[in-house]
């Protein structure tokens, strides 16, 4: 059987969750939008990873998109967010919320941890990831250069180191159903 694996992120972790999978499958690793019609044609499996941004899947246009093509495949989708696997209802929200109930159902889906490199992230998303948890006390005060000081005292690390033993699941169920060289592995 023929794989393929597809994915669109942010900052990375998505992109290297990937990767690695190409690599343990032996399958080609493509961004979205640089895949051709002949490849998604051929395909008889299909990973696709996506990065969750403010609740959406960043696959999601693609997805709209490409659905009636990839619809008849063998479809595996990893999702990378920095919501705790613990939060089932949440995960399970992102999924309802950007990918139809044709597509839903024919996924097989996986929610892996994302990566906060703070240098990597956009001015924007910086002062978002900065304001958001000091927002109560942000909105107390009155000064300007408080709440710049504030800011600047925020101290924001890496939350996660990425491991490619996270993927190894998603590899064994994409081999449990025979869309690996050799078919099935029991």
């Amino acid at each position: 059987m023929k794989g393929l694996i597809i994915y669109k992120g942010k900052y990375g972790a998505t992109r290297q969750y990937a990767l690695w999978l190409g690599s343990m499958l032996g399958w080609p690793v493509i961004p979205a939008g640089s895949e051709t019609a002949q490849q998604l044609a051929d395909a008889d499996c299909i990973i696709l990873g996506s990065s969750i941004y403010i609740g959406k899947l960043q696959l999601r246009k693609w997805l709209e998109q490409h659905g009636d093509a990839i619809i008849s495949k063998r479809l595996f989708l990893f999702l990378v967010s920095g919501t705790p696997s613990s939060d089932k209802g949440k995960l399970e929200g992102y999924l309802a919320a950007n990918i139809s109930e044709s597509l839903r159902s024919r996924c097989v889906p996986f929610f892996l941890p994302g990566k906060l490199e703070f240098n990597k992230l956009s001015w924007i998303d910086k002062l978002l990831l900065t304001m958001a948890p000091n927002w109560p006390a942000i909105k107390r005060m009155t000064s300007p250069w408080k709440i710049i000081m504030m800011l600047k005292k925020s101290i924001w690390k890496p939350f996660l180191m990425l491991s490619g033993s996270r993927v190894r699941w998603l590899r064994d169920e994409v081999h449990h159903f025979g869309c690996a060289a050799g078919g099935p592995r029991h």
